[in-house]
């Protein structure tokens, strides 16, 4: 993801966590954070790097005719 993108989803998981929450987090001063810890929510960053890394695990293990690997020049 890109720098801007990533932002905007973090902006969407902070609404959505409101949402979940009851909308009361900004009244109440509760931070995202600790609301990601209790629900048990990772981070968007964490899981789109272990989303690359799957993808190019998953291009590694083609065999060398697909197109993607000669792409790739593996």
């Amino acid at each position: 993801f890109k720098g801007q993108q990533q932002k905007n989803l973090g902006v969407a998981k902070g609404r959505f966590l409101r949402w979940m929450c009851g909308g009361h987090i900004r009244k109440d001063k509760i931070q995202k954070g600790s609301i990601q810890g209790d629900i048990g929510v990772t981070l968007i960053e964490e899981t789109a790097i272990e989303d690359r890394l799957r993808r190019f695990g998953h291009v590694q293990r083609r065999s060398m005719e697909r197109s993607v690997k000669r792409l790739h020049g593996f």
